[in-house]
């Protein structure tokens, strides 16, 4: 329970803004850390998932963000995939599917290396924003069915900026979205929730640098000294591979690397 007064009154509303709250938390035998959360409990004792929260071992809190002061509980959602045990992006998987943010494929696999579609992405870029998908419908975009399953996050994104299609009328929802398309669609979602990406690593010099489109190299810049988004050898060279596809564990990476450093 957490109440904050001034004088006789309660204050239970922050007015739009959040507050960061930190608590003491021992985790029990087996805890997978990447699995534990945080509940608001409704008047109706209905428990209510937090995403904006993050357990740090070395402090033994449990930190989330809060809108409103109220009850809550601390949680454990693990997620368990048939296909991810053996993934180097395992606890990033873990992070994001404790948090609802991802989902398998409805039969108990994440599928990590597969290419992930730029509506799968962008579907979870609002996921992290916490959107209500009910306030979006309408898409301008010609290849878009309304009433598909990512419709109301496309409409989302488009309208704050966070995509802009193909410049022809076309998202193309169901294109495996590129390493250089991600940096750009991290880098404006990060400018949208007013927050400035941090530079937590060196610059990399990628040795094709040259191929990255000109409009994308402020923002491969931005989300790689973030720690967001790295190279990938190439010989004996690093390469930024600015067309290449990012698959399901890469994308778990970059988004659950995203989602931690916005909670510091």
């Amino acid at each position: 329970d957490f109440t904050i007064t001034s004088g006789d009154k309660v204050i239970s509303d922050l007015g739009g803004g959040t507050a960061t709250i930190s608590i003491p938390y021992t985790p029990k035998a087996g805890e997978d850390l990447n699995a534990i959360v945080i509940y608001h409990i409704t008047g109706e004792g209905e428990l209510v998932l937090i995403t904006d929260c993050i357990y740090d071992a070395e402090t033994g809190a449990l930190t989330f963000k809060l809108s409103h002061f109220s009850r809550y509980a601390v949680g454990y959602n693990k997620v368990e995939f048939t296909d991810t045990e053996g993934s180097w992006a395992k606890d990033y998987i873990t992070y994001l599917s404790a948090r609802n943010i991802i989902n398998g494929d409805g039969t108990g696999r994440y599928l990590p290396g597969n290419n992930i579609t730029r509506a799968e992405f962008t579907k979870i870029l609002a996921g992290i924003a916490g959107i209500d998908p009910a306030s979006y419908r309408t898409s301008a975009f010609q290849d878009m069915d309304e009433n598909a399953w990512y419709a109301p996050y496309v409409a989302w994104a488009t309208e704050n900026g966070i995509v802009k299609g193909y410049g022809n009328g076309l998202f193309g929802p169901d294109d495996y979205i590129s390493r250089e398309q991600i940096a750009l669609m991290i880098s404006r979602f990060a400018s949208v929730q007013n927050y400035t990406l941090p530079e937590a690593v060196e610059a990399i010099e990628f040795a094709d640098s040259d191929k990255i489109s000109s409009y994308a190299r402020e923002a491969v810049e931005k989300v790689q000294r973030a720690g967001i988004i790295n190279g990938r050898p190439s010989g004996d060279r690093i390469v930024f591979a600015s067309s290449d596809n990012a698959d399901r564990a890469e994308a778990a990476k970059m988004l659950a690397v995203l989602m931690k450093s916005m909670m510091k």
